[in-house]
């Protein structure tokens, strides 16, 4: 029984591992999308003083909720090790494409409003931008 167990955990360790790799391999080159968006490879140091900075690590975005103008920047950073995404939930207003471990993808508040968004790899990886 504890083999069975055993194998059954190492074949789904591999297998998250593998659609980690795949997912990765994808979305090396992001899509190109109708709104301002920087390489990803820039670092995020290199923003401007009115960015605001969400760290997405341990399935997290770190802050949760984000405050700014219109006009402003927000650079989100992928501090894990694995591939993350930023989609609005309306698929309308941002979305980043893959965003490759160490780097970073910047978006410019286009207009006022409270939008939803999360990871499109990882569901549970959910986050508010709030636009005054």
């Amino acid at each position: 029984m504890f083999c069975r167990q055993s194998s059954v955990r190492s074949a789904i360790l591999l297998t998250t591992a593998c659609l980690s790799l795949v997912a990765y391999s994808l979305g090396s080159q992001p899509e190109p999308q109708e709104q301002e968006i920087s390489e990803a490879s820039k670092p995020a140091r290199r923003a401007t003083k009115k960015a605001k900075i969400v760290v997405m690590d341990k399935f997290l975005f770190q802050p949760q909720t984000v405050t700014v103008r219109v006009g402003e920047t927000v650079v989100w950073k992928n501090a894990g090790i694995v591939p993350h995404t930023v989609m609005s939930v309306d698929d309308n207003t941002f979305g980043s494409g893959i965003i490759a471990p160490g780097t970073t993808w910047r978006y410019k508040a286009a207009k006022k409003g409270t939008f939803d968004y999360l990871c499109t790899l990882h569901p549970n990886m959910k986050g508010k931008l709030v636009v005054r």
